[in-house]
């Protein structure tokens, strides 16, 4: 099994993410985390996966037949994943513009 990120977009509608989860199953594959927003309209979201090495592009060409839906995928080596330590900011605050890049120029 290796891991898989893989983005979703499209018009959102009932049973999408069930639709997905079938997908990633029938190709043998182990959902590990998502998450998933409404934005500008549109449903989006991305998932992480442990699936078969041989059955990677296989299932993304199956997601790709999900009607109205965009996916991406980005395999992951074993070099990528790391023990790093993770660190969570939030911040809460007025909206204005270039308050994004304010906070990531930090």
């Amino acid at each position: 099994m290796k891991p898989v990120i893989f983005t979703i977009i499209g018009n959102d509608r009932p049973g999408l993410v069930d639709a997905v989860a079938k997908k990633v199953f029938e190709y043998g594959g182990n959902w590990q985390g998502s998450s998933f927003a409404h934005m500008a309209g549109q449903f989006a979201g991305f998932v992480e996966a442990q699936v078969p090495g041989d059955k990677h592009q296989d299932l993304i060409a199956a997601l790709n037949t999900l009607d109205g839906l965009q996916v991406h995928s980005q395999s992951v080596t074993e070099s990528a994943l790391s023990d790093a330590d993770e660190l969570t900011i939030e911040v809460m605050g007025n909206d204005r513009p270039g308050i994004v890049q304010e906070l990531t120029n930090v």
